[in-house]
């Protein structure tokens, strides 16, 4: 067959496209930049408390969606620590 480009996707493939945006993290990615352990960042997926979406059966996380949550919880400690102030 002429003209076919049929292509199989292979874990090479998601790698690439993970690769190509870097502001897409891995759950490793995530704990690394956290300073926590993956099994933590699976804990806080799985509580549904960090912003993540899965691509198949991988979790992944954009960097500016994980900043935008240490933001707000900082603020939400701040506003705590000085008593609603």
């Amino acid at each position: 067959m002429q003209g076919n480009t049929c292509h199989k996707k292979t874990p090479y493939a998601k790698r690439e496209i993970d690769m190509q945006n870097p502001n897409i993290l891995t759950i490793k990615q995530v704990a690394e930049y956290l300073k926590i352990s993956p099994r933590t960042v699976y804990k806080l997926v799985k509580e549904g408390t960090i912003p993540s979406f899965k691509i198949m059966n991988m979790w992944r996380f954009e960097q500016s969606k994980i900043d935008q949550w240490i933001q707000e919880k900082s603020e939400f400690n701040d506003f705590n620590a000085t008593g609603g102030k």
